[in-house]
């Protein structure tokens, strides 16, 4: 479903039923260039796919366009919830990143202090033999 008819479908979902006026003047500047031509190309395609009706000039969204729009909706809640989880996720690896710069030289030093140290010991035990 294109970003538009989602917009169109949330719209009439909380303020149905509507008049193609009213639906104009809401999405003003929401839609390209000539808004009627492809507001009613939006409304069409949604007619025409059995998700809202049109009778007596109103339209309204009906029982299948809810349940559509239901899914739609939990999709694009799921798409959100996993990029706020992955700018978690990135957050946590920044803090750990600068954890181990800021750790990685003293580290590196007491494992070559140790080294040494046991090379020493090794070597003085060899030689005591």
């Amino acid at each position: 479903m294109k970003e538009n008819e989602f917009l169109l479908l949330e719209y009439l979902q909380s303020n149905s039923p509507k008049t193609f006026k009213e639906l104009e003047d809401f999405f003003i500047g929401k839609f390209p260039n000539n808004r009627e031509e492809s507001l009613m190309i939006y409304l069409k395609n949604l007619e025409w796919s059995g998700l809202i009706t049109d009778e007596q000039e109103l339209i309204f969204i009906n029982e299948t366009g809810r349940r559509i729009f239901k899914e739609e909706k939990a999709k694009k809640n799921k798409i959100v919830y996993e990029k706020n989880l992955q700018i978690q996720k990135l957050e946590i690896d920044l803090v750990n990143a600068k954890r181990v710069y800021k750790t990685y030289w003293l580290t590196f030093t007491l494992a070559i202090l140790s080294f040494a140290i046991s090379l020493i010991l090794l070597i003085l035990k060899f030689k005591g033999l």
